[in-house]
């Protein structure tokens, strides 16, 4: 008692049988400790004595794991018909009918305050263990057992002549056969063991509710079955779950908060693992996640570059599909009116100019004019994204560069029309250098100033 008093914990997981939980309840009541939340085994969690006697409602709220409800066809009409008459054999049975009916079965036992049985008694009125049918679950269980040794032993003696069917039956051939059956009830139960001879695992999920009059209800709320796929095993109708105190939200029992990123966790001496502190991380070294035990060490504080996970494969798709049209007008351009030498009389007097023709000024043109689109629609996607996190600091590093490249462009084009001869060669040159340098210094220069001068 003194440990839970000192303890943070608010959940209370009792493995224990229903005998040592009614000690464990008075205790408790003794103390007056209520508001705990209680994790229960079959053992007691449907134990209608435990409520009856929990005065305090100290188990109100309580969850736990119960043998699914069953029916054994024909059960509950056999034990209600039972008549001493036919059973007069077993001395254990007389001696509970004559304890349950006050008489005696025998006339010569019987004294003068005594009745004698009639054997017509009706054990349908009567409450007692006997004929409770909460039993029912267990009941069932144990019919399933005794046919699984039974369809083991059909099949074992039931062989056709190649095997020999005289050796005696040890238990562990018996036990080799249970491994191997499956077979289904009368109710419609398959019936199977896996390979360590274990059924499949299936529970019924009961949760304590107090009622404004009485003691608790058992209300279920969910199932366990390990026979379905693993993601259909648990069923729980969480809006159902009455927890202590009459709250309908989760309980938490931790003895410590979740270490937030950027620290680690550190175990307090002395007490369980649950119990720790969190500690911040030293100089040069990072922590990602909530409760981590140990950190990454790291060379620098400043993100270079993120991974894109599985979105590069659409950024990869768009850049060839962009690049494939340019590739198309450029064909078009080359395959209808491609470039050609000219002869230029007019720059100067006394020489003969050899130049490049453009061809078709259309085509010249709408390579350019392309490269133009692009080059907006990047800024504008660079320009909407320079404000996101830092993780994703690219963007305003792409938004200058493109601001570089679409000034260099606007300017070339009044410049390029005003340049005669051989200097509007030297003018596509600059362009095309002064918007490529842009391009390298503007995305790549603070990359390398972190990696190299200030990491």
């Amino acid at each position: 008692i003194e440990t839970v008093r000192s303890s943070t914990s608010t959940v209370i997981v009792a493995f224990i049988s229903d005998a040592d939980m009614d000690v464990l309840l008075k205790e408790f009541s003794r103390a007056n400790l209520t508001g705990y939340q209680w994790v229960g085994t079959e053992a007691w969690i449907f134990d209608f004595q435990s409520a009856s006697r929990d005065n305090k409602r100290i188990l109100d709220g309580a969850i736990g794991l119960s043998i699914p409800k069953a029916n054994v066809s024909g059960l509950k009409e056999f034990i209600l018909d039972v008549k001493p008459l036919y059973l007069t054999s077993n001395d254990l049975f007389v001696e509970f009918w004559e304890a349950l009916f006050s008489c005696k079965v025998k006339q010569s036992e019987a004294g003068e305050t005594q009745r004698l049985c009639t054997g017509h008694e009706n054990l349908t009125g009567v409450e007692n263990s006997f004929t409770d049918m909460s039993l029912m679950p267990m009941l069932s269980n144990m019919y399933k057992g005794v046919y699984a040794v039974a369809h083991a032993l059909h099949n074992i003696l039931g062989c056709n002549k190649a095997c020999n069917n005289k050796l005696p039956l040890d238990p562990l051939t018996i036990l080799q056969h249970i491994k191997r059956i499956h077979f289904k009830t009368k109710e419609g139960e398959e019936v199977y063991f896996d390979e360590n001879g274990d059924p499949a695992a299936k529970y019924e999920i009961i949760n304590w509710q107090p009622r404004e009059n009485g003691p608790v209800s058992f209300v279920s709320v969910g199932l366990y079955d390990a026979s379905l796929p693993a993601d259909e095993q648990m069923n729980v109708q969480e809006k159902s779950v009455v927890f202590a105190q009459n709250s309908k939200q989760v309980p938490v029992s931790a003895c410590s908060e979740k270490c937030p990123p950027g620290t680690h966790k550190v175990l307090q001496k002395g007490k369980p693992v649950c119990c720790y502190d969190c500690i911040s991380c030293a100089e040069g070294e990072i922590s990602n996640s909530t409760d981590e035990e140990v950190t990454d060490n790291t060379l620098n504080s400043t993100k270079i570059l993120r991974y894109g996970k599985n979105k590069m494969k659409f950024y990869a798709a768009s850049v060839l599909g962009f690049t494939l049209i340019q590739v198309i007008i450029c064909i078009l351009w080359l395959s209808i009116s491609p470039p050609f030498p000219s002869k230029n009389f007019e720059g100067f007097k006394d020489k003969i100019i050899w130049e490049c023709a453009l061809g078709s000024a259309v085509g010249f043109w709408a390579v350019l004019g392309y490269i133009g689109f692009l080059a907006v629609l990047c800024f504008i996607c660079a320009f909407l994204a320079r404000k996101l996190p830092d993780n994703f600091n690219e963007a305003k590093f792409i938004t200058f560069s493109m601001l570089i490249f679409c000034a260099v462009w606007i300017t070339f084009i009044p410049a390029y029309v005003s340049s005669p001869g051989k200097f509007s060669v030297a003018v596509e040159i600059f362009a095309i250098l002064a918007s490529s340098f842009g391009l390298l210094f503007c995305i790549f220069i603070p990359k390398c100033y972190i990696m190299l001068i200030k990491p």
